[in-house]
């Protein structure tokens, strides 16, 4: 009897000593707030409600979760010690991640120009910057490019320049014209400029820079041709040589009868046996007989012509004495 008396009274005094213990441990505010509203939140997987909201916690180790609808849960295990504020992340599904700063785009670039002449010069927006090929830095954005050539049509050419680039420029070799005067000794001659024709003299032509080779021509005189260069205005004047030659008879008035009115009409002048009608006239090259008569008188003499050239026959009537 005396033992159970004992047993029983250990007993309550442990179960007294347990009871203190536990309504000694204690108790601290825990606040949960979230970067949204409305997220439910669970302490050791037991619902507490929604954020923002507070309770009070023993001390000890919990783990906090917060869930809503589209967003990740978020998880977090925390020692509760005193009082303490849990705070939730919650992030979207699918949220992307923080893009990264882009770095800032350069502020010039490289362009290369170069020209299909050499020498040829290059300019950007009207400054000169060197000879093709070239290299130089320009902004971003749009830029005038102009390459020139003597003896070439400019080239011109707007740009965006968006990073380093190259630009080839093709000149066209510019065509000039210049003037060609083409006059001559003798009227209603034929002009032909490298086998085309022209018209007749006087003419004006206006022909590309380059070289020409002209012929100027007319029945019965020999042609004329010339070539020319043809960088400016440029004349030519053509001479024309007769391919007939001149024949002119003297008659010296010496030997005239000038007892009777117009003795010259008496004396009459043929060639191969065609009557002319003056002293001067003009026969083609090679052999003519010439005759010359008056009254009971006449002369005939054979004589070898050459192309362009001028005779005179002199006439003469004389006496020879011969004593006997």
């Amino acid at each position: 009897m005396k033992r159970n008396i004992i047993f029983w009274s250990v007993a309550a005094f442990f179960l007294i000593i347990g009871c203190v213990s536990i309504s000694a441990q204690q108790r601290f505010e825990v606040r949960v707030s979230s970067n949204v509203s409305k997220v439910t939140v669970f302490i050791n997987n037991r619902g507490m409600g929604f954020t923002p909201m507070s309770t009070s916690l023993v001390a000890g180790t919990y783990t906090f979760r917060g869930t809503l609808p589209g967003y990740q849960d978020f998880e977090k295990t925390v020692t509760v010690t005193s009082h303490t504020t849990v705070y939730f992340d919650m992030k979207k599904i699918n949220e992307e991640p923080p893009r990264p700063t882009p770095t800032p785009p350069p502020s010039s670039f490289e362009l290369k120009v170069s020209a299909n002449v050499r020498g040829a010069q290059v300019y950007v927006d009207n400054q000169r910057v060197g000879t093709a090929p070239v290299s130089t830095r320009v902004s971003r954005g749009g830029h005038q490019v102009k390459v020139t050539a003597d003896g070439y049509d400019d080239y011109s050419q707007s740009i965006n320049v968006l990073g380093n680039m190259s630009l080839n420029a093709e000149l066209q070799r510019r065509i000039m014209y210049y003037r060609l005067y083409i006059s001559a000794n003798v009227s209603q001659a034929k002009v032909s400029i490298n086998g085309r024709e022209y018209g007749l003299v006087p003419t004006e032509i206006k022909l590309e820079a380059g070289r020409y080779d002209v012929k100027v021509e007319k029945p019965g005189y020999q042609e004329y041709r010339t070539s020319v260069d043809l960088n400016r205005d440029t004349r030519i004047n053509a001479e024309l040589r007769s391919m007939q030659s001149t024949i002119t008879i003297v008659v010296p008035s010496s030997i005239l009868n000038r007892s009777t009115s117009r003795p010259e009409a008496q004396i009459k002048v043929s060639v191969d046996n065609r009557p002319q009608n003056s002293f001067t006239f003009t026969v083609e090259r090679g052999r003519h007989r010439i005759r010359i008569e008056s009254g009971g008188l006449a002369i005939e003499k054979d004589i070898d012509v050459a192309e362009g050239r001028n005779y005179t026959i002199q006439l003469g009537f004389d006496m020879s004495v011969r004593e006997q």
